[in-house]
């Protein structure tokens, strides 16, 4: 801090120390702080350095086209298609910025994206794709239900515990943050420290090793929610609010299940078609369950294994469900006329057993 010399009662540099007589101009900041010329011309040095070092450091990216990136994705990410392209044209506006002279404008600030969309529905898979694309490392945290997953800890013997989250920041690459709506509030004010660290020239964040860190320039978050940010639903009961602090982040990105996704992976047609009824039926009764990808797959598994229907529909839709929901769906399938199967015939006779 800035103070007067007892002697000649003069203001000090709060950085160098030198009176106002020994330099050119002495610059008054908030509470007391000063900084004369000789320093901030120090200070502009080295953030030129900085800059020149952010362009060369950002050159490793692979930087694809948003058609070659799509391309790429859908080598790995079948159906989504909608989602992937709105992916691959942010993820390349935002790094081609970036190899053009780093400036920070407004789309700048909103370079990091938050993927929204039912659980099974291949967020984490498109998030991991992208990092291979850019050719850059995956760090993953499931949700930051406390503060310190993200900023780390100091454990009894004094050691500092790194965080995927400070590697990302610290080394580069791809932070995904899956569950956003899932986390503390006091983790999320740590998250939007960190993106401001990117995106407002603010380059350094404070961590729980008790050092300033500097962000590095190809660190970039990639985000998943299952619901809008809107709080807890019938679907999703455990989820946190986010402020528009937060949301106002991200590029924002809805993922659905997609029947291409589930048609290449079940070939059986007749279990497929009983699945994507059971699904649009709890939907429209407001049944709170789900019927996600994953449950469709386990239930090919389980078929090729040998199991029965009933064991089938057992583990995979069934379950919680409690037996006054599994009557209102057995009943909308006879007033809908769906032909039967052997999964509608199965399903009704664990109803009737339950009766």
């Amino acid at each position: 801090m800035a103070t007067r010399s007892d002697n000649n009662k003069q203001f000090r540099c709060s950085f160098c120390n030198k009176t106002q007589d020994q330099v050119r101009k002495l610059v008054a900041g908030p509470k007391g702080v000063y900084i004369c010329d000789e320093c901030i011309e120090v200070c502009t040095e080295i953030m030129e350095d900085e800059f020149e070092n952010f362009n060369e450091d950002t050159q490793e990216i692979n930087l694809m086209k948003p058609k070659e990136m799509k391309a790429f994705l859908d080598d790995y990410v079948i159906g989504q298609d909608e989602a992937k392209k709105v992916l691959s044209v942010a993820v390349y506006n935002h790094y081609k910025r970036i190899l053009a002279g780093g400036s920070y404008d407004v789309e700048l600030q909103k370079s990091n994206i938050i993927m929204l969309g039912p659980t099974g529905s291949g967020k984490s898979v498109c998030a991991g794709q992208v990092a291979k694309a850019l050719g850059m490392p995956m760090y993953y945290t499931n949700n930051a239900s406390e503060e310190y997953k993200l900023l780390g800890f100091t454990d009894a013997h004094g050691k500092y515990k790194e965080t995927q989250f400070y590697k990302a920041f610290k080394d580069g690459g791809l932070f995904f943050l899956d569950e956003i709506d899932n986390s503390h509030p006091s983790a999320l004010l740590s998250l939007n420290s960190a993106i401001g660290a990117t995106t407002n020239g603010n380059i350094y964040m404070a961590f729980e090793d008790g050092q300033y860190t500097e962000a590095h320039p190809n660190f970039r978050i990639i985000a998943a929610a299952n619901t809008w940010g809107n709080g807890a639903n019938r679907m999703y009961c455990g989820r946190s609010e986010l402020d528009s602090a937060s949301l106002d982040r991200f590029i924002q990105i809805y993922f659905d299940y997609d029947p291409k996704i589930e048609k290449s992976i079940i070939k059986d047609d007749e279990l497929l078609q009983y699945f994507w009824n059971f699904r649009r039926i709890i939907s429209d009764c407001g049944i709170r369950h789900t019927v996600t990808t994953r449950n469709i797959d386990y239930a090919k598994k389980l078929k090729e294994a040998g199991f029965t229907t009933e064991q089938i529909l057992l583990y995979t839709i069934i379950k919680e469900l409690d037996f006054e929901d599994m009557k209102i769906i057995s009943q909308r399938f006879d007033d809908e006329g769906i032909e039967p199967s052997i999964y509608s015939e199965g399903f009704k006779k664990m109803v009737l057993k339950k009766a």
